[in-house]
């Protein structure tokens, strides 16, 4: 058993009947509350919204350019590239 499920029923057997019996009413109660909500949750099966960023020209810095790209990457990967 559970901590909690031993702590209610040490809780009533310290009670009197009526007061046991209003108790086992309100636990029993919060329970199916309980497992309405989680039912409820699981079929609306909320999900957070998508990430979304605004799309911006990323574009080149002045000065440079892509007519010589081949020349950069030979010079980047110099004698060694295969």
């Amino acid at each position: 058993m559970s901590t909690l499920a031993l702590e209610i029923e040490q809780e009533l057997q310290t009670l009197e009947p009526e007061s046991a019996l209003h108790f086992e009413r309100a636990v029993r109660e919060m329970l199916l509350l309980a497992k309405r909500k989680a039912h409820q949750t699981n079929e609306s099966s909320i999900r957070p919204k998508p990430y979304e960023t605004e799309a911006r020209a990323l574009g080149l810095k002045v000065g440079l350019g892509y007519d010589h790209v081949n020349e950069l990457l030979d010079s980047a990967e110099g004698d060694d590239w295969k």
